[in-house]
């Protein structure tokens, strides 16, 4: 089967063996809770959180390797694919795609790309499919493919050869048509905070739009002359100067008839605790996606907890995100025939963990026991030119005839008498 583009959507050029599967439903699948795009359109909370952790993955290198032993590889760093991981899409940086792609799962729970050909630009490239137009296909349990529902036409298979995808497990039971799996996206268990605090929100907006300025009430005496409507409308009319808008506000009105003000615990702007219901999401957001609150701020933490959760930000926080996203490409681009079976991609995380030059610089002297960078490859970091006998590395005498493990371990100690090198 063939698939192409038309009008910005993928239709089916031979759609013979999707007929028998074809529906002409809408993917609508979000059972109850609403529409989990519109929780992170409409919630800072869930927008931080996904948006933290989408931008961290996406920003990760991918790179191509071919595996030529168990203990060795080549990278191939100018393969097809490794040019499609570099360029995703026209117009579009990896980062940026990847980051969608990250999104897509966090919001969704599920992501999917048609795998084709740039012929304008000779390249492999990937086409994202919206996650919400998006199922996968199943027959007798087992996936055969990617439905996917343009807004404009009928819905497509797209078979497990053509695209890339992964979808979240669910412990929901598949109550909808035999041959589609979907899930239910995660963000809809924050849907009663999200509400809680829209509530807080409206409520403090129309005290805050409505109400005066000034938290208290008039009392007029009980023996006071009776008013006329002239007289109450032009009352009425010089309070509602101190609302929102009135031309006074801030200001105090003038009183008469031997009137009162009197404090009102009618409303306090103490009560809307609208900061606490904030960071509550934020911290039900952080415990959802297993995001260490601490480094969002929606907790407080110290120095070493907080450097202890940097430290481990790729290996624990997001080692799942990083391994689902490997292997989903690795499972699409095997199957689709486009990448061997000896061949894999991989995100390199090391490119996020690297130290400081100064610390990168004192471990590799330690481990390789000499010093390990040229004088030239110093020089070309300062923008110097070269000079000549640059590229020869320089190893001190102490290592090669001292029999020492580390040009370093001639450095005094803090016990060292002064004028004595610590070997004596």
């Amino acid at each position: 089967m063939a698939y192409g583009i038309r009008d910005g959507d993928i239709i089916a050029l031979d759609n013979d063996k999707a007929g028998a599967l074809t529906m002409s439903v809408p993917l609508t699948d979000y059972r109850a809770g609403g529409d989990p795009a519109a929780l992170w359109e409409t919630q800072p909370a869930i927008r931080t959180v996904t948006g933290e952790i989408a931008r961290e993955v996406g920003s990760i290198p991918i790179k191509h390797y071919r595996r030529t032993s168990d203990t060795d590889r080549e990278r191939l760093s100018g393969s097809p694919i490794a040019t499609m991981l570099r360029f995703p899409a026209p117009g579009t940086g990896a980062a940026r795609w990847f980051e969608q792609i990250i999104l897509d799962l966090a919001v969704h729970d599920r992501w999917a790309a048609l795998i084709g050909y740039d012929a304008e630009r000779d390249r492999l490239a990937l086409k994202r499919l919206p996650a919400h137009r998006v199922a996968i296909g199943v027959n007798g349990g087992e996936r055969v493919g990617v439905w996917y529902f343009p807004p404009s036409s009928e819905p497509v298979l797209i078979p497990l050869d053509r695209v890339v995808f992964d979808i979240a497990p669910s412990a929901l039971p598949d109550d909808q048509q035999a041959n589609r799996l979907t899930v239910s996206s995660r963000l809809l268990t924050l849907s009663d905070v999200a509400d809680e605090l829209n509530a807080v929100t409206e409520w403090r907006h129309q005290v805050l739009k409505n109400g005066a300025r000034i938290p208290a009430v008039i009392e007029r005496p009980t023996d006071a002359p009776k008013w006329s409507d002239t007289a109450f409308e032009r009352f009425k009319t010089g309070i509602d100067q101190y609302k929102r808008g009135g031309g006074n506000e801030g200001g105090f009105p003038i009183l008469e008839d031997g009137m009162k003000l009197r404090a009102a615990e009618v409303f306090n702007p103490k009560d809307f605790d609208t900061a606490g219901m904030r960071n509550l999401t934020l911290l039900e957001a952080c415990l959802l996606f297993h995001y260490p609150p601490e480094l969002l701020g929606a907790r407080e933490g110290t120095y070493s907890n907080v450097e202890a959760y940097r430290e481990a930000k790729y290996r624990d926080v997001l080692g799942s995100w990083i391994v689902n996203l490997e292997q989903a490409l690795n499972v699409g681009l095997v199957e689709s025939k486009f990448m061997g079976s000896d061949e894999y991609v991989e995100l390199d995380v090391d490119a996020k963990l690297r130290g400081t030059f100064e610390a990168e610089s004192k471990a590799f002297q330690t481990a390789t026991g000499r010093p390990w960078m040229l004088t030239n490859e110093a020089r070309a970091k300062k923008n110097l030119p070269p000079i000549e006998g640059g590229d020869e590395l320089v190893t001190p005498l102490n290592v090669l005839v001292g029999g020492l493990a580390n040009p370093r371990d001639t450095a005094p100690d803090d016990n060292t008498p002064k004028g004595q090198t610590g070997r004596e």
